[in-house]
């Protein structure tokens, strides 16, 4: 039964889990909710996560328009989320659930034929797991996503840091077709979310 956690803002790392929303006790962790966002300050744009619901006035980031080719599915999209650095060592183990809401921007119309995402977890800059959803989708809007990514056991030195990385792939009728991959991140209303496990002593 998920816990009565008060959210905190930001995307810090050890601040965001003093407290875990659920625990599976037969696995031994505590599992976090961290939903995707995206800031503007004066050095650009950051793409985080965080516990936190508010309203964003960033609500979807995209990757660029890539040229595609027909019968072969091209990366569209390829956006890393990230945790601010570990203040203490972390141990990840077990599976994350994602959840993620995209779709594809046609420079064209009628041109995709087929769209699949991918979601992955990295330490720093490694994906250390990842899972492609098997389903293709052959959107004229919003598709949805949701993917079981079991990550081997993973330990998190202080200073490291925890990414969900979210990619898709897309086919098109005729190579050459303009497409770019749109994933919608706004924590009051459509955003990704991650459900984290970690390692924890339960005594």
């Amino acid at each position: 039964m998920p816990l009565n956690v008060k959210p905190i803002v930001g995307g810090g790392g050890e601040n965001v889990i003093a407290s875990y929303d659920y625990y599976d006790i037969a696995e031994g962790t505590g599992i976090k909710e961290f939903i995707t966002y995206a800031d503007i300050d004066a050095s650009g744009a950051h793409k985080r996560l965080g516990t936190e619901v508010f309203t964003s006035y960033v609500n979807r980031v995209s990757g660029a328009y890539v040229g595609c080719v027909s019968g072969a599915y091209t990366k569209i999209m390829d956006l890393d989320f990230s945790l601010s650095p570990f203040n203490y060592p972390k141990i990840i183990d077990g599976t994350a659930q994602v959840e993620c809401h995209s779709y594809v921007h046609q420079a064209s119309p009628a041109t995709c034929s087929g769209v699949y995402v991918v979601a992955g977890i990295k330490k720093n800059d490694d994906i250390v797991a990842s899972m492609a959803d098997k389903h293709i989708a052959y959107p004229a809007n919003e598709y949805r996503t949701f993917l079981a990514v079991d990550i081997p056991r993973t330990n998190y030195r202080k200073g490291d840091i925890l990414k969900l990385n979210i990619r898709s792939y897309a086919d098109v009728k005729l190579s050459g077709a303009l497409l770019q991959g749109v994933l919608l991140s706004d924590p009051s209303g459509s955003s990704a979310h991650v459900y984290i496990p970690f390692k924890i002593d339960l005594g």
